[in-house]
């Protein structure tokens, strides 16, 4: 299973990445979803999780990917052995992650981890 987020910040889970969303880790189902729970936003008015600091970070590239690889960097210290997350340094070297992540106003801006 996957987890991922939308340029939103609102973070899904499911067995794909969707192509327009980045990924943020994989693992079996209970472990991911416990992990990702355990460090992002949780909305205050549905189940929703969300990546810390970004959905504030909307019209701004520069301040949501700071946002973006501030989280993920901060949240794969903590991973489980059995989630891959995209900073882990158990994160085999062969798993090069390479993926587009969209923004309002600049529909392509690469992201190469």
């Amino acid at each position: 299973m996957h987890a991922f987020c939308y340029a939103s910040g609102h973070i899904g889970f499911g067995p794909e990445v969707p192509p327009e969303a980045l990924p943020l880790a994989e693992g079996p189902k209970k472990p991911l979803m416990d992990f990702i729970s355990g460090v992002a936003r949780h909305s205050r008015t549905s189940d929703d999780l969300f990546v810390p600091g970004l959905p504030e970070c909307q019209g701004d590239q520069d301040a949501a990917l700071d946002a973006l690889l501030a989280f993920t960097k901060w949240a794969a210290k903590g991973a489980p052995k059995s989630v891959t997350a995209i900073h882990s340094k158990h994160r085999p070297r062969r798993k090069k992650l390479r993926t587009v992540l969209s923004f309002p106003g600049d529909p392509d801006l690469e992201l190469t981890h």
